[in-house]
């Protein structure tokens, strides 16, 4: 139960809830900066039109870098651009909206308390709610701590609870808690658990389950908070804010407070101690916020008052409003501050800024020199000054309207304006001009070691005062004519002049160099020279230069656009390079400086100053002196377009913390992604556009990005600072998305972070749809070959048979005329020979003639016989091996016969004439050399070959033969080898004294035979092998 007292400030608190809970909220936008009193501090805000919610009642940086606000609208949360509401992937909603207390522990579960009480906590994408069943009161809660055992209170108005087991508990009089409320707890370097009651405030030890009391009074809504030197401070409504010295829980030796004086000034709804140690706190009562710049001089115990406050800020300067409560400063050392309607930060700039000295018109400048005891001098406004460190103090007052100051030798001082004026000893004296034009005629000046001075003038030239007098520089004839904006002493007596249109002069005493830009230098027309190094430096309206072994270096603006307008130059000891220009201030470490000129074009690293580290305006141009300088301290001042700014490089500080990155959303096709393991977009999709962001809270604006799309960047694409990425036109597959970020000071987070999707193919995009096309396009080419094969086995069918037919004919012709004239005159000498008595050697030598005459009939009854051999009379292969069996049978009493297996196929015509050969030779061997009984052929039309064996009885034949393959003279045996070999077949000879000769053919199937059961793996096994006999 809560009890009367609590009830009654929830029904303020509820109230004052009602009442801010009516204002409304935009959508993101960048936030609207501005610079606000103090020069200390770069204020940025962001109201209700930015986008920033109302009520923001409790703050945190989450592990993630986003900073976790929770409002009486909800839960957000910000990356430093935009303002987005909290939604669970699950559509879950809180159990309310109004939320007073966020934490979040070290392994990532967020934990959040309400106004009207309970809590949830959310892990991952989950999240379980606690309320009154659950152990937790109907009760405000004021804030959250967990332990060192991993123990999690909670401080609430209806008591303190702690989670333990699933549940809360409440903490009561078994823990020695005094009463049922809790206003704040802390947890100390030491473990020990301290919580203000609204009446008093007690602790806990580590370890311990007994609170113990400190005996020190507090009001209602006591805060706690710990300093970097673990001092704790304590504000309430009854004492104000202070320190407790001396208190902790081993030494409680302090004043209770009991006869402190009263007092509610400067009590703080929250505060905290920022890294440097100073105090910010959102004042209770005047509103607003304040800060301690030294709260070590509370060391005594006593309230803060209104005169140790370093700085107040509130709605006046710059606040979005009064009412303001949580207080944060985040892991890049920038301070939040979250009120009911918007948010605003505080970051220290890194540059200081003089606020009394500005330029107030076009007719009244600032000038400022050092001297050679680096102490800095600054005129203003008919004021000379001196520089106290950062403190200007005035040394002269009511000189004429003084537009430059310019050191001279020997501690003189030259002040330009309406009139010239040189300060020496504290004294000034009027020095007459060359002319009587007025001021602005003049453009540049200088002085040289001998105490003399240079002046440039718009219509008279250029003029040398020395030994009290004026002297026009006439040296060169073609530089008269020419003004320079800019004169410079070298190191030397060289005198530089910078004029228009890229062109520097130098002037050794007594002769002049001119350089343009056929000589290198290209930065439009010269502004500033800093000839004082051994690398002279030069700076236009365009670029810089360096003048580098006689010739000049150029990096134009249009390569670094913070190259424009340079009106100071400043090379320090270390090699650093600073420029004032008219983007900012510029910084160039001496590594990177050498990089930029010896490697033209290159991305290089510098480090611009502007409004956002507290630089009031940018470079003044036009000025008759450069406009920077350096004092004694090595601290660098900048005379601006408002007013004078100083920079200390020592103490500048750098963003150490790489911004983590996190992918916000994919969209394809109107419809957006969260981030998830697995993310499959629908087909059709070709175009994406993927946000992202990183949580670099300090200057967000200067984070620089570059992402990659695996399968389509073949290398990191810059996307300066912009946080969305597009692809047009991309392919169905798997794809990858990575993206970098750098924060404000050039560190880059390599990690950063990536997201996997893929684009689901239509049908015709798929793999198997590919291949299906692939095979229907094979089977296309394989029936063209078909059709094309067949085409050429008619053609070279129909050429054999051409072939053939010839071949009958000089067949039938010789038959008919060589062999019958031949056979004639063999009857005629035979005839003759008869006549001739036996035993004459005439007729012996008659009858051997006549002997070779019968050889020469049979061997041509035979070619003409082979000549007759058609195709048609070969078609049926069995057939025709028959026939020529059964005609030599007629010569030789042998028995005969043919087998035939298997059923009939058709056979390629050309290898069947082969293997008709390769038989037919085989069979004349057998009748006329084998001297067999019997004479065998076996045709067998198997499957996968066709197989040819002729098999006889007879003597066999010569191992020696069978081994070299022929007989001295004959080629029988070598043809048939060579035809096999043409066909693809295999031919085997076995052979036996005695036993008889077999001939074996093997031809493969797809070889021989052309009908329907040959497979196209047939066709292609004979295309590789070498396309015979398809």
């Amino acid at each position: 139960m809560i009890n009367k007292r609590t009830s009654a400030i929830g029904y303020v608190f509820a109230a004052v809830y009602a009442l801010v809970l009516s204002i409304s909220f935009a959508c993101p936008v960048f936030a609207a900066e501005a610079n606000r009193d103090s020069g200390l501090f770069h204020h940025s805000t962001w109201t209700l039109k930015d986008g920033a919610p109302a009520d923001i009642w409790a703050m945190i940086q989450g592990k993630d870098g986003y900073l976790w606000l929770g409002t009486g609208s909800g839960l957000y949360r910000f990356d430093g651009v935009k303002f987005e509401r909290f939604e669970l992937p699950s559509g879950e909603r809180l159990p309310s909206n109004n939320i007073t207390a966020l934490t979040q522990l070290p392994n990532g579960d967020l934990w959040i308390g309400f106004f009207s009480g309970g809590a949830c906590v959310i892990k991952g994408d989950r999240m379980t709610n606690y309320a009154l069943q659950d152990g937790f009161p109907e009760a405000m809660v004021f804030a959250f701590a967990q332990d060192r055992d991993g123990t999690l209170w909670a401080a609430t108005s209806g008591g303190l609870v702690r989670f333990e087991g699933g549940r809360w508990q409440v903490v009561g009089k078994d823990w020695n808690f005094p009463v049922k409320r809790a206003d704040w707890l802390l947890l100390d370097a030491d473990g020990t658990l301290w919580v203000t009651t609204g009446e008093t405030m007690v602790f806990l030890r580590k370890g311990s389950r007994q609170f113990e009391r400190t005996g020190i009074e507090t009001g209602r809504y006591a805060i706690l908070a710990r300093a970097p030197n673990g001092l704790l401070w304590i504000s309430d409504n009854v004492h104000g804010t202070r320190p407790l010295p001396g208190l902790s829980a081993v030494d409680r030796d302090i004043d209770a407070g009991n006869d402190l004086p009263r007092t509610a000034f400067a009590h703080a709804k929250r505060m905290l101690f920022d890294d440097e140690g100073q105090l910010w706190a959102t004042d209770a009562n005047r509103g607003g916020v304040y800060q301690l710049a030294a709260p070590e001089r509370n060391h005594d115990g006593h309230a803060v008052r209104s005169d140790e406050m370093t700085e107040v800020f509130n709605r006046q300067n710059g606040l979005p409003s009064d009412i303001a409560v949580p207080v944060l400063q985040d892991r890049e050392g920038t301070i939040w501050v979250g009120s009911n309607l918007g948010l605003s930060s505080f970051r220290r700039n890194s540059v200081g800024v003089l606020k009394d000295l500005s330029v107030v018109g076009p007719s009244s400048g600032l000038g400022l020199t050092a001297d050679s005891q680096g102490v800095v001098w600054i005129a203003n406004r008919g004021t000379l000054y001196r520089m106290d460190h950062t403190q200007p103090v005035a040394v002269m007052h009511g000189l004429p309207d003084v537009q430059a100051v310019l050191e001279g030798e020997r501690g003189v001082l030259w002040l330009s304006g309406l009139e010239l004026l040189r300060v020496a000893d504290g004294r000034s004296a009027k020095i007459p001009l060359f002319d009587s034009e007025p001021y602005t005629k003049r453009r540049a000046m200088t002085s040289d070691r001998q105490g003399g001075l240079w002046v440039s003038s718009v219509d008279r030239g250029v003029f040398h005062f020395s030994a009290g007098k004026w002297s026009p520089w006439r040296v060169d004839p073609k530089l008269t004519s020419l003004i320079p904006g800019s004169i410079a002493m070298g190191t030397g007596s060289d005198v530089w002049f910078g004029y228009s249109d890229s062109r520097v002069a130098v002037f050794d005493g007594t002769a002049v160099r001119s350089f343009s830009s056929r000589d290198g230098l290209q930065i439009g027309n010269i502004t500033v020279i800093d000839p004082t190094r051994a690398i002279p430096l030069v700076g236009g309206e365009s670029g810089l230069a360096r003048f580098y072994h006689g010739r000049f270096q150029s990096i134009p603006s249009q390569t670094i656009d913070a190259f424009s307008g340079i009106s100071g130059i400043i090379q320090l000891e270390n090699g650093d390079v600073w420029l004032n220009t008219s983007k900012g201030v510029v910084r160039i470490f001496a590594k990177d400086f050498q990089h930029a000129f010896d490697h033209p074009g290159e991305r290089f690293d510098y480090r611009l100053f502007d409004y956002q580290d507290g630089l009031p305006g940018v470079a003044l141009q036009a000025n008759e002196t450069p406009t920077v300088a350096v004092d004694s301290d090595r601290r660098l001042w900048f005379v601006t377009n408002q007013g004078v700014a100083w920079i200390d490089p020592a103490k500048i500080r750098s963003n150490m913390v790489p911004p983590p990155v996190a992918i916000r959303s994919l969209t394809a096709m109107g419809r957006s992604y969260m981030p998830s393991a697995v993310l499959t977009l629908p087909e059709r999709t070709t175009n994406v556009r993927i946000e992202y962001t990183a949580m670099s809270l300090s200057i967000p604006e200067r984070v620089q990005f570059r992402y990659k799309l695996d399968g389509v960047d073949d290398q990191w694409q810059d996307a300066g600072h912009r946080r969305e990425a597009f692809y047009t036109n991309l392919e169905p597959g798997a794809y990858h998305f990575s993206v970098i970020a750098a924060n404000d000071d050039g560190l880059w987070n390599r990690q950063g972070a990536s997201i996997d999707f893929t684009i689901t193919p239509m049908f015709f995009q798929t793999r198997w749809f590919t291949v299906l096309c692939v095979l229907v396009g094979l089977a296309l080419l394989l029936m063209l070959f078909l059709l094309r094969l067949r085409q050429m086995t008619m053609l070279l069918h129909d050429r054999l048979e051409e072939r053939h037919a010839e071949r009958e004919r000089i067949a039938r012709e010789l038959h008919d005329t060589l062999l019958q004239a031949v056979q004639g005159l063999v009857l005629r000498f035979q005839a003759v020979a008869e006549r001739i008595p036996a035993r004459d050697p005439i007729r012996l030598m008659i009858d051997k003639a006549l002997d070779r005459a019968d050889d020469v009939l049979i061997e041509g009854r035979d070619r003409v016989r082979d000549l007759r051999t058609t195709a048609e009379t070969i078609r049926d292969l069995p057939r025709a091996l028959a026939l020529v069996g059964e005609e030599l049978a007629q010569d030789y009493p042998v028995a005969f016969r043919v087998i035939v297996g298997g059923a009939t196929r058709v056979l390629n015509p050309i290898v069947r004439e082969e293997i008709y050969r390769i038989g037919r030779e085989a069979l004349l061997n057998a009748f006329q050399h084998a001297k067999a009984h019997a004479i065998e052929v076996e045709i067998d039309h198997a499957t996968d070959h066709l197989r040819l064996r002729v098999r006889d009885d007879g003597q066999g034949i010569d191992p020696i033969i069978l081994e070299h393959g022929r007989k001295p003279g004959h080629w029988g045996l070598a043809g048939m080898r060579e035809r096999a070999t043409r066909i693809g077949a295999t031919l085997d000879i076995w052979a036996g004294a005695g036993s008889g000769t077999e001939v074996d053919l093997r031809v493969p199937a797809h070889a021989v035979y052309c009908d329907g059961n040959r497979s196209w793996l047939n066709w292609l096994r004979r295309i590789v092998s070498g396309g015979r006999y398809t």
